[in-house]
């Protein structure tokens, strides 16, 4: 075990193949051949059937065109991983079929690893993270919307990092309640048919913290 773990201290820390090879006392070609065997090596997570609270699953891509999908427990713990070539559904079945069916999943809300939970683990509920939800609405709005509405929900989707209880959640579930109220915000607005119709202001509906008013 002692080569193993120079083996690990050297493939994963700063050290030159001299300085981890002073460790054991050998030279670098010596400790080159001591840890030969090492490279063989293949880790596994055996499977425990722990049934987990919540699992959060994501995909980190390294060099040469692999990507590593890592599901850890609620603590951080990794639970299971898959070697694949792209966060596709076959490559988030085959990390979830290894896995008790959790209570949650969070994920960034990617269309395979959706589509996998779903078919391994029916009725799961998901969680994107909201880290995600943020850049997306950043990227449609922009950090700086010129339109009232664009900043209003910029404004939220910011606000939605700190809701961390279902008080919080409910009030934030008010607010975008109400702005998904607002019908019409503009005087003109097109059909079913795709023709352009008139609005008058005086029929336009705001909505604010989830409260409809029609002004007049």
């Amino acid at each position: 075990m002692a080569e193993f773990r120079a083996f690990l201290a050297w493939a994963t820390g700063k050290e030159s193949m001299e300085e981890a090879a002073a460790r054991l006392g050998v030279t670098g070609r010596s400790f080159a051949r001591c840890i030969a065997w090492c490279r063989n090596v293949r880790p596994a997570i055996p499977a425990d059937g722990v049934v987990h609270d919540c699992i959060e699953a994501d995909g980190t891509y390294t060099g040469h065109g692999w990507c590593l999908l890592v599901a850890t427990d609620g603590n951080g713990r990794p639970v299971a991983w898959q070697w694949c070539d792209a966060e596709k559904k076959a490559s988030y079945r085959a990390l979830f079929r290894r896995i008790a069916r959790p209570g949650a999943l969070v994920c960034d809300g990617g269309a395979g690893c959706i589509a996998a939970a779903r078919e391994e683990w029916s009725g799961i509920r998901v969680q994107r993270y909201l880290v995600h939800v943020l850049c997306n609405a950043g990227r449609d709005l922009t950090n700086r919307p010129n339109t009232d509405t664009g900043r209003e929900l910029l404004a939220l989707a910011r606000a939605l990092t700190g809701v961390d209880d279902g008080e919080k959640a409910s009030e934030w579930l008010s607010v975008i309640g109400g702005i998904l109220a607002l019908t019409v915000t503009d005087r003109r607005a097109r059909d079913l048919s795709g023709n352009a119709i008139s609005v008058p202001c005086s029929s336009r509906v705001y909505a604010r913290n989830g409260e409809r008013d029609r002004r007049h």
